[in-house]
């Protein structure tokens, strides 16, 4: 029993070539193809990326540096300042930024000179006198007389400019001046003047004796 189909061309001479010619070089340039864009992606994945090429780097303003060949570097430029530390500083600063100039300024706060003492007495207050050509008198001051600065009181009298001693814890001194040899003492009820006992020389027991009689407030020694 024979297999074989006799309207199928089963020996190559009974084939048309032409179209397998035409698949062959069709399948061949397509492989030649894929082959050249698998090349590509190998190298671009080796380099990095598939970028464009660099023909050449240059240094913009505040910079120094560039190339156009091997390995480029870009530096910061440096300026005028002179590198250290400042005090109240007055800067410079450039478009970009960077500093350009310094110096150390003057300490804050006001400057310059007095025309006069800052606070005097002025009458029976206190004033303000001149502070760089203005005369500003402020919070002018009269004892009692509610002006800001509360007269003296309690154990001491007087104004505020000469305050005086009246008493001492709310106990009042003695009112007269004190006789020669005494000093003040307190009684029990109130301040008083009383002898300051002193220390003095005798010839003996018995001079020492009468001389007690006389002022019991004295020490005699002999």
């Amino acid at each position: 029993m024979s297999h074989v189909d006799p309207n199928i061309p089963h020996t190559l001479s009974s084939l048309d070539s032409a179209p397998l010619r035409e698949n062959f070089a069709r399948i061949k340039a397509e492989l030649e193809e894929l082959a050249a864009q698998i090349e590509a992606l190998e190298a671009g994945a080796g380099g990095g990326g598939t970028g464009g090429t660099i023909t050449g780097v240059t240094s913009g303003t505040g910079l120094t540096g560039g190339g156009t060949t091997g390995t480029v570097v870009i530096n910061l430029a440096d300026t005028a300042v002179t590198p250290g530390n400042y005090t109240n500083t007055n800067l410079t600063v450039d478009q970009q930024g960077r500093i350009t100039a310094a110096a150390s300024g003057s300490t804050g706060g006001a400057s310059g000179s007095w025309d006069a003492p800052l606070v005097q007495a002025v009458g029976a207050g206190l004033a303000i006198e001149p502070i760089g050509g203005m005369q500003t008198l402020i919070n002018t001051v009269t004892p009692g007389g509610g002006g800001g600065i509360t007269p003296p009181a309690g154990d001491l009298g007087g104004t505020v400019t000469t305050p005086t001693v009246l008493g001492i814890r709310g106990n009042p001194l003695p009112p007269s001046t004190p006789p020669n040899g005494n000093g003040m003492v307190w009684s029990g009820s109130a301040w008083t003047w009383a002898p300051i006992p002193q220390i003095i020389a005798v010839a003996d027991q018995a001079a020492a004796e009468a001389a007690s009689s006389a002022n019991p407030d004295n020490f005699y020694v002999w």
